[in-house]
């Protein structure tokens, strides 16, 4: 079994490649009504140095519960073990009593979120489920009134579906609200404002404005919306910031084309109401992976004039990747590039390595994610296809997460100037878990600094040029920030090359395991968990060498794989992340003698290969990391069904001990220790009635085998497992199928074609 040391390697590897990608979308700004997490980890809410007070009445049981849970989670994976210089356990003995003489949930809510706020960190916050079920009643009020008005005009409201599948359970943002009427809103001077009116929405053609104040939805006054959202968060800074995108997606963004009545006060300050149709919005939903709500996704991209491109996305997701190379493609000449991150909520942190990296021709740092075990430092390496021209970054106050790395990155390294108003300062991946209460907990899972060693939480990015945004320029039909930039631009002679500082040569705190070290030949005479029926042991026992044959036999013999040239297999894999897991289709391709493709799937990480052929080894992903794998690697080290081939070979084994038959679980297993080629020692496990292997152990790391299924001449395992590290599950597998020269090469993205 020469493939389990470097198959761990490789899978720890992928592991953190996985982390990088998903970081990301515990990067994303979550929403004040984002969807509950799965716990991270395992949380034992009776876990106590004191105990909850006895005879505790319900209720009281619940808050308790509902507090153990937040301080023992933050106690165990916070990544700031100071705790921001809090003794944590003393933090508990003070807040457990308030908790307990609390008489209402919103009362222990409360008391949470100024516990956990007294960290000084963003992405703490206690969303009650009265504040959830307030904005659905108020949604459901404000439908309501669409449809009455629908109804005045003769007009039906329009479904997507047909089915009209309900809201999600939990999420207020609706995966199938693909109608709008194209505006936004930012929180200003205590007004909820429009700052801008995409061109030919319905809201333009209505007469709405910039600078229009919008003081109600359907008749549901905004104000009263801010003001409960602030009374059921008192201790949240985010909420003004937050609100006027979420007011969006909740109330104007709909799965239904019929009109919203939207109430302005106009440029004279006197109100208006428009009846504004929703039109199909520009762009699509996307995925950020199972855990996460969907979000929607617009990308923009024009000329102004002949020497400089904008472009403006309002998340990283994973398709604005390719439309920002096709956009730098078409900008090649150009003198400049403007690219408008206001109001970009943050997204996949994978995303920052190609975006920054078609922005640089060399290498720099944008700055290291600290986790409570280990760090990740995000190395941009430049890409084939860069832009060499100005960039000019515009920002506000609703620039979140990694918008924010992104810009603090290229600003540290002098690779761009940043114009319009300092960040949001909301720089920290975060998750969600629900509490005992109904409530749903957020909380930070990594802090960010910068290249140049600044935290961004709390403090944002400072713009290199501060120009504010008011409701008089944006009346006027000024955007006095992209003008800013068009200064910028025409003062600068543009010259193509800057000086780029280098990059950190730290690397991240984890580090792969040793090597498992190598056992004893002498075989254990106990197994724990398992009652013996027999043992014998020799050199080269008969027995262990007749169980390799009949294991042989019942798969097809060692002359059916030796037939087998190429095969390709189709399933998915589950792999743990943070302490969860992640689901991702598998896609593997084998052809003797010498290559192999894995390639895994989501949503949420894109698509990652490792190739394994004579002309180089590597991991490739859909993000622009490609790393080296080695030359020259035995294909049979890796390969899908190795753990099959070198079972039944009994003579690729130096030693062989049969180690007697073992119930486990109430079935009967054979055992045998070997010890390979290269001296690693191992335990086969053979099932006695179906003569198939169950599993293979080495010290720390177990191989399991299951659902063996017959494909032509051949049965194979349809179920393998590498404890601890990913869970494989076939669908199909195709023996001998002709496989493209190209699923063993290199996939070039865009940006890996140079300009």
């Amino acid at each position: 079994m020469l493939f389990m040391k470097r198959r761990v390697g490789i899978c720890l590897l992928l592991l953190s490649l996985l982390l990088a990608a998903h970081a990301g979308t515990f990067a994303q700004n979550r929403r004040p009504a984002a969807p509950p997490m799965r716990v991270l980890g395992t949380v034992d809410v009776t876990a106590s140095t004191a105990g909850p007070p006895a005879r505790l009445t319900a209720a009281q049981q619940r808050r308790q519960d509902a507090f153990v849970r937040v301080w023992t989670l933050l106690d165990q994976s916070y990544f700031d073990r100071t705790f921001n210089g809090l003794d944590w356990t003393k933090v508990r003995a003070e807040y457990q009593p308030r908790i307990t003489a609390a008489t209402t949930d919103s009362e222990a809510h409360n008391l949470i979120e100024e516990m956990v706020f007294r960290l000084g960190r963003s992405h703490f916050a206690v969303i009650s489920p009265e504040f959830l079920e307030g904005v659905r009643e108020a949604r459901e009020i404000s439908r309501s009134r669409e449809k009455t008005a629908a109804s005045d005009h003769d007009r039906a409201p329009t479904r997507i579906d047909t089915d009209d599948p309900a809201e999600p359970e939990e999420g207020l943002f609706d995966p199938a609200a693909r109608f709008g009427i194209g505006i936004d809103l930012r929180y200003i001077d205590k007004h909820f404002v429009v700052t801008s009116v995409a061109e030919q929405s319905s809201a333009l053609q209505a007469g709405i404005k910039p600078g229009y104040v919008v003081e109600k939805i359907n008749g549901l006054a905004l104000d009263d919306l801010l003001t409960k959202a602030v009374l059921a968060h008192p201790n949240s800074r985010e909420m003004r910031q937050i609100l006027p995108l979420a007011i969006v997606n909740w109330f104007l963004n709909s799965r239904y084309t019929t009109p919203v009545t939207v109430t302005c006060l106009d440029e004279n300050d006197k109100p208006r109401e428009f009846s504004v149709p929703r039109l199909s919005l520009p762009g699509k939903t996307v995925s950020f992976g199972d855990r996460f709500p969907p979000e929607y996704f617009e990308y923009r991209s024009s000329s102004i004039g002949p020497d400089v491109g904008y472009i403006k996305f309002n998340v990283f997701a994973l398709p604005v990747l390719e439309k920002f190379c096709g956009s730098l493609t078409e900008f090649a000449a150009k003198k400049a590039v403007i690219i408008d991150l206001r109001g970009n909520s943050g997204g996949l942190l994978a995303t920052l390595y190609p975006l920054a990296g078609m922005l640089t021709d060399r290498p720099i740092s944008l700055g290291t994610s600290i986790y409570r075990r280990g760090s990740e430092e995000l190395k941009i390496q430049s890409k084939a296809k860069h832009f060499s021209g100005k960039v000019v970054l515009l920002v506000d106050g609703q620039s979140m997460s990694a918008a924010e790395m992104l810009s603090a990155g290229l600003q540290e390294n002098a690779r761009v100037t940043v114009v319009g108003e300092r960040t949001a300062g909301l720089a920290l991946p975060a998750s969600t878990v629900r509490l005992a209460t109904g409530a749903l907990f957020e909380y930070p899972i990594a802090n960010f600094k910068t290249f140049k060693g600044r935290t961004l939480e709390g403090t944002g990015v400072e713009p290199d040029i501060t120009v504010v945004r008011d409701r008089r320029s944006l009346l006027e039909g000024h955007d006095p920030q992209l003008e800013k930039a068009l200064g910028v631009i025409k003062d600068d002679p543009g010259s193509a090359k800057v000086d780029i500082a280098k990059p950190s040569e730290k690397t991240g705190d984890g580090v792969l395991p040793p090597p498992p070290a190598k056992a004893s030949p002498n075989p254990p005479t106990e197994h724990s968990g398992m009652r013996t029926v027999t043992k014998q042991v020799t050199r080269k026992d008969p027995r262990a060498i007749a169980v390799m044959t009949d294991f042989a036999a019942a798969v097809g013999g060692a002359a059916g794989f030796d037939r087998l040239t190429s095969y390709e297999a189709v399933g998915t894999g589950t792999v743990g992340i943070i302490g969860d897991e992640s689901n991702l289709s598998l896609h593997m391709f084998g052809q003797k003698p010498d290559k192999y493709t894995l390639i895994l799937e989501s949503a949420g990480i894109g698509q990652i290969r490792q190739v394994y052929s004579p002309k180089g080894s590597f991991m490739q992903t859909e993000y622009g990391i490609d790393l080296p794998l080695g030359q020259k690697i035995d294909v049979s080290e890796v390969d899908l069904f190795d753990g099959v081939r070198n079972a039944l070979n009994p003579g690729a084994f130096h030693w062989l001990a049969y180690d007697g038959v073992f119930e486990d679980e109430g079935r009967k297993l054979n055992v045998i220790e070997a010890r390979n080629s290269v001296g690693v020692t191992m335990a086969m496990t053979f099932d006695v009635r179906s003569k198939m292997l169950v599993r293979v152990s080495f010290p720390g790391y177990m191989y399991t085998l299951g659902d063996f299924r017959k494909v032509d001449n051949l049965t194979l395992p349809f179920s393998i497992k590498l404890d601890g590290v990913m869970s494989v599950q076939l669908d199909s597998v195709k023996l001998n199928p002709e496989i493209p020269p190209e699923t063993f090469e290199r996939k070039l993205n865009c940006f890996d074609k140079p300009m």
